[in-house]
């Protein structure tokens, strides 16, 4: 930049050699100091709109020699040699260069383009007090991928959570409303309009009331449940919803102090478990009814389930839940259950039992009763 006068600086009206003059020399300097070292591409032009200065960062963003757009050239000079130099042979260089001499250089204004090898440059237009202006120029290129690979992520993350069958809500700190997929909206029984960002959490769950969505629960307990939840910890519920689909509800910390919510139709579930549980019931029911004394042991050979004949019929020596077979076995010794002396036959045969295929046997208690004993394996191992 030798030879070429610093922007916003004009020579000493009070002659040379004056104290004015030089300080603004030794500012002049500074400035050119700067612009040599900067990393923007900088090119100044005066009132005139003729090349003042600009450094050689600029020169080099456009692939030019040291010598290229010297000073004293005009701006239209300028878009000219890069015209010819082919910088828009990938857009329409015509309209470029008449929408850039076009520029009302009296106001700021910034613009992107991308160079015919792929590099997308970004530049601001900054008017100078002298009625001169200042292009500011960098390569913005591996922003751009960035922002467009972000972009790309963001499209790809809405398309994902709008085909997720889970319901998904994020709420930020302040438990206001940031993402929902539509399948959140849907399962709550709302449109997806009606759930619009910034919406509050207790705001959704009042609507969410006034709907009547709450009708088969117990509303009041369960809104203060909702309310009153620490979020900064991981809690789940579940809520049928009055027309019998029954909803799984997972709450989930984030680390900006916000939560997301999913939810998931689980009423297939829920259905499969209240039958498995009327099952239980009513096996329950019918063991207790049997007049035979019945003992269930699981695959590590200790109890499980005893009905009430079973206790009736051997008092103290019936099972106990949770015993083991060789525990209650040597119970039963101890309690002279075998009869006295070494016990011998009835003793070896609850031993020696095995316990994989059915069995049956018959015995005599120390009190003279007769009991017949059958045993049967379960596909489980017990």
């Amino acid at each position: 930049m030798s030879g070429e006068a610093a922007p916003g600086f004009q020579p000493d009206a009070g002659g040379a050699g004056g104290a004015g003059s030089a300080g603004a020399d030794a500012d002049a300097a500074l400035l050119r100091a700067v612009l040599a070292v900067s990393r923007t591409g900088v090119i100044v032009f005066g009132p005139d709109r003729r090349v003042v200065a600009r450094n050689r960062a600029f020169v080099l963003l456009l692939d030019l020699g040291p010598d290229a757009l010297a000073q004293g050239m005009s701006h239209a000079e300028v878009i000219a040699e890069l015209a010819g130099r082919g910088e828009f042979a990938n857009i329409d260089a015509e309209a470029h260069a008449r929408a850039m001499l076009a520029l009302d250089v009296t106001q700021p204004s910034n613009f992107r383009r991308r160079r015919p090898n792929g590099q997308i440059l970004e530049a601001a237009l900054d008017p100078l007090p002298d009625g001169g202006f200042v292009i500011h120029a960098n390569d913005v290129t591996q922003l751009v991928r960035a922002e467009h690979s972000a972009a790309e992520r963001g499209r790809l993350l809405d398309a994902v959570l709008d085909a997720s069958r889970t319901g998904l809500g994020v709420y930020g700190p302040d438990q206001c409303l940031k993402l929902k997929n539509a399948a959140y909206a849907t399962m709550l029984g709302l449109d997806v309009a009606e759930l619009a960002p910034g919406m509050r959490f207790e705001s959704v769950i009042r609507m969410l009331e006034a709907r009547g969505e709450y009708a088969a629960i117990d509303a009041p307990a369960y809104i203060a449940g909702l309310l009153g939840a620490d979020h900064r910890a991981p809690h789940a519920r579940r809520r049928p919803r009055p027309n019998g689909q029954v909803l799984e509800f997972a709450s989930d910390p984030l680390p900006d102090g916000g939560f997301v919510v999913t939810v998931s139709d689980i009423t297939p579930l829920a259905r499969a478990e209240a039958e498995a549980r009327d099952r239980a019931a009513t096996l329950e029911t019918v063991l207790a009814a049997l007049p035979q004394g019945i003992s269930l042991f699981g695959p590590d050979r200790r109890a499980r389930m005893v009905n009430p004949a079973y206790h009736t019929i051997m008092g103290e020596a019936a099972v106990r839940l949770g015993e083991s077979m060789h525990e209650l076995i040597e119970r039963r010794r101890a309690a002279g259950e075998y009869g006295p002396g070494e016990q011998g036959d009835a003793y070896a045969d609850e031993t020696r039992e095995d316990h994989s295929r059915p069995a049956r046997r018959r015995r005599v208690r120390p009190d003279g009763t007769v009991i017949d004993v059958r045993a049967a394996p379960l596909p489980g191992g017990g």
